[in-house]
């Protein structure tokens, strides 16, 4: 791939439903929370964004997507809408087989720049994880490594254990299980460097 400065990662797509146009970059602003199906195999995109006050929630068409075009050129989505599919308080969806979800993963839709070079083919995607904003603890950079210390120790013991053991019973044989637990963030540690 490219060696070159850096990229802009979540550069705000535009969305069109009924009539109605935003982008993902206001979506967020105005309090959506926005999760992505960025399918780098097949070039599709396809974003789903709720928002609990007013509880709603939407999920776009499938678009056709090329991640490495617009890793070497940002101005091939100029002219990209997505159109939203769904909009409604309470999505029910009627289908036969099964369905997976677990490509949707939460995307932080505000413009973020990157170095990180592209080595893999997973490295073009078009959003930036989702960051928790939470509230930031600015310490000394000789300090972060004693209080990680501190708070790993007073880490409940066995616990990932107990959620890995769960899994196991869970998975039918032969059948990979894949699970992450729920967990929340409650603060960014951060050092400044000098």
């Amino acid at each position: 791939m490219r060696d070159g400065p850096g990229r802009i990662l979540s550069r705000p797509v535009r969305l069109n439903w009924a009539g109605w146009e935003t982008d993902t970059f206001r979506l967020q602003q105005a309090g959506w929370s926005l999760s992505a199906e960025q399918d780098l195999y097949r070039n599709t995109l396809r974003i789903a964004f709720r928002h609990d006050g007013l509880e709603t929630t939407a999920l776009t068409e499938v678009a056709h997507w090329d991640f490495e075009r617009s890793y070497y050129d940002p101005s091939s989505l100029a002219g990209i809408t997505l159109p939203v599919k769904i909009m409604s308080r309470q999505v029910n969806i009627h289908m036969h087989g099964e369905i997976d979800w677990s490509g949707f993963k939460p995307v932080d839709a505000q413009p973020s720049w990157t170095s990180r070079r592209v080595e893999r083919l997973e490295d073009l995607v078009h959003f930036a994880p989702s960051l928790a904003r939470t509230k930031q603890i600015i310490l000394p950079e000789e300090s972060v490594s004693d209080l990680l210390d501190r708070i790993t120790k007073m880490q409940e013991p066995g616990r990932e254990e107990h959620f890995k053991r769960l899994a196991r019973e869970a998975n039918e044989p032969g059948r990979a299980v894949s699970f992450q637990p729920i967990s929340k963030v409650h603060a960014q540690i951060i050092s400044l460097a000098a």
